[in-house]
């Protein structure tokens, strides 16, 4: 009789990029132990883990990434506590050549600024040459704005932050198209991740960062998610040497796992359906915090997983992909009237897992 041997788990190489999903995910368990120990209270490894996932699925061109870029850029994520799976719009895991690097999103930074309780309103707005704007600076300050939801709005020409504290004092920032696209050439990603897919988005970043440097607001977590933003835009050698100091800080910590590899097919679904009722409304919507609005696609993701009888990490994925099929956007993006389309046509089967 012949006694039972334990196998041990295959180890990855972290130096090099993940050749399957499988790798990716060994290369997430075997950094488990230093994500924990960062990790907020409300996010754990595994929930994680499930996050890098989606967005290899989201961007392919991850996989071409250095493992140890991919970690360092999870453990950035990890630490400030954002979804880095570009889902939300807190956090994108963007591929630079073989090089992952975090781009943190304006949902993200706004989310961080609430936190730090000084906070009481954040709009920030996309301004079109037809709808009705007017700002002033100085003693007299005016922020007027109207947007235009009878008929085209035209042209982006710019884009508005407003911050108001919860001791009645407000400050603002405007910078126009121009202004904004030349941060877009000074960032390592100017011409493809989120600056390429998500522009809109990145410009309210754009704005709500240069606002945000005036801000006196009590936020470790927010100061650091602007020391990593800044990083992305230096075109000399402080990213890249900021990311082997964080890879050789992690292969001290990396623990041994026995955890075996995980088979690709568990990878997370695409959406089945594509089919929604309705038509599209394209018009920006002020970027409020979910719990004002009446309704959210959090509730289409409830609708779903009733429907379904499937787990809420599957539902969030079906539902953001269809979303992107339909009208190029994030879930985060959705106007009301879109999100109402979007729970409509999950109720009615359209939309399944």
């Amino acid at each position: 009789m012949t006694a039972a041997t334990n196998t041990p788990a295959r180890r990855v190489d972290i130096t090099r990029p993940p050749a399957t999903f499988g790798d990716l995910r060994q290369m997430l368990e075997q950094s488990s132990g230093a994500m924990a120990q960062v990790l907020p209270r409300h996010l754990t490894p595994e929930r994680m883990m499930k996050l890098v996932l989606i967005a290899a699925n989201r961007t392919p061109k991850l996989m071409d990434c250095k493992g140890t870029t991919i970690i360092e850029s999870v453990m950035r994520a990890a630490e400030l506590g954002l979804d880095c799976s570009g889902t939300l719009g807190e956090a994108y895991l963007v591929p630079y050549r073989d090089t992952c690097t975090l781009i943190v999103g304006y949902k993200g930074l706004a989310k961080l600024a609430r936190q730090s309780g000084d906070v009481k309103r954040i709009e920030v707005e996309i301004v079109y040459d037809n709808d009705t704007f007017e700002y002033r600076k100085g003693a007299n300050f005016v922020l007027n704005f109207t947007p235009n939801l009878a008929g085209d709005r035209g042209m982006m020409i710019g884009a508005y932050a407003l911050v108001e504290f919860k001791d009645g004092g407000i400050q603002s920032d405007y910078m126009s198209l121009a202004e904004i696209d030349q941060i877009r050439k000074a960032s390592q990603g100017a011409n493809h991740g989120p600056w390429n897919d998500h522009f809109p988005e990145m410009s309210r970043k754009t704005v709500f960062r240069r606002l945000a440097k005036w801000l006196p607001l009590s936020s470790e977590k927010y100061d650091k998610a602007l020391a990593i933003d800044n990083d992305n835009y230096d075109f000399g050698t402080t990213h890249v040497q900021d990311m082997k100091r964080g890879a050789a800080a992690l292969n001290a910590v990396i623990e041994q796992t026995s955890a075996p590899v995980d088979d690709p097919a568990d990878d997370p679904p695409t959406a089945k359906g594509d089919r929604l009722h309705g038509t599209s409304d394209d018009s920006e919507q002020a970027d409020q915090p979910t719990t004002d609005e009446p309704q959210t696609w959090l509730d289409a993701v409830n609708v779903l997983m009733s429907n379904a009888d499937v787990d809420s990490d599957t539902a969030e994925q079906v539902i953001a992909d269809a979303v992107h099929k339909k009208w190029k956007k994030d879930v985060s993006e959705l106007t009301a009237k879109q999100t109402e389309t979007l729970i409509k046509a999950v109720a009615d089967g359209d939309i399944t897992a």
